[in-house]
């Protein structure tokens, strides 16, 4: 878990830009309670300021305007409006399921955002009246942020990942080092490719969001890999985020992907 970690933090420069570009992932399984509609309910995933003043809206499930009043909380951060420009919409969930998000540092008018201290919230409600909310606190800059905070009784499995881009410590790698996954998030079967022609015999070490080695594989004679989502024991492995590792010399590349 050490060296993950350590792996991570080497991918993401300490310089003192203000507004850093970047991706998080966000994710999060909601539990039910018990509420007149339950399972059924309506959320919305959101990204705010510590203060807290509304940013933009990641997710919003709610397609009878009559009810988006009791996400209570959404409401008041987006002055009733539930602004959800280029967020993922829907109807009513009729099941609680995992979600995963992204956020690319920018409002909802497109610009990026100065770095600080950000909150991604979660509500959703099963009733007439106010349901469940959490919240996850994170500092947007930088450096690399990962976050796995421990389950609660309606929010389970979560985490938060901040990767920068264009760091220092990425730029000192030539672009036939980089290590490229597609498609991101997959299904079944994640292909990896070494983007150097002269990599033969390249093998990468896969990790859990744990820092746990699940698998290593090799590319047996060429520059391209394809893991098929299982560990080394060939168990299937379970939705989520993982890290595709490579080490070439005193150098490593991470990429992060996402099993659905």
């Amino acid at each position: 878990m050490k060296y993950l970690f350590t792996l991570i933090i080497s991918l993401a420069a300490m310089n003192s830009f203000s507004q850093t570009a970047g991706t998080l992932t966000f994710t999060v399984k909601t539990v039910t309670y018990s509420a007149p509609y339950s399972p059924k309910h309506i959320l919305a995933i959101w990204v705010a300021t510590s203060t807290p003043t509304w940013v933009k809206t990641r997710k919003f499930m709610s397609s009878n305007p009559a009810y988006r009043q009791y996400l209570t909380n959404f409401k008041t951060q987006t002055s009733s409006s539930y602004n959800s420009t280029d967020a993922t919409t829907g109807a009513t969930l009729t099941a609680h399921t995992t979600h995963t998000v992204t956020w690319d540092g920018k409002n909802a008018s497109g610009t990026l955002v100065a770095d600080g201290t950000y909150r991604m919230y979660i509500e959703f409600t099963s009733a007439n009246a106010a349901g469940k909310v959490y919240y996850i606190e994170f500092t947007k800059g930088p450096t690399g942020v990962t976050l796995t905070p421990s389950n609660q009784t309606n929010f389970q499995n979560i985490s938060l990942i901040w990767t920068p881009s264009s760091t220092d410590a990425e730029m000192t790698y030539s672009e036939a080092e980089m290590v490229e996954c597609y498609p991101n998030p997959f299904t079944e079967n994640l292909n990896i490719t070494i983007k150097n022609p002269a990599a033969r015999n390249a093998t990468v070490d896969i990790y859990d969001l744990s820092g746990k080695k699940v698998t290593s594989l090799s590319s047996a004679g060429t520059n391209k890999i394809t893991w098929d989502g299982k560990s080394s024991t060939g168990a299937a492995l379970p939705s989520g985020i993982y890290f595709i590792s490579k080490t070439e010399g005193i150098s490593s590349k991470v990429v992060k992907v996402i099993k659905k």
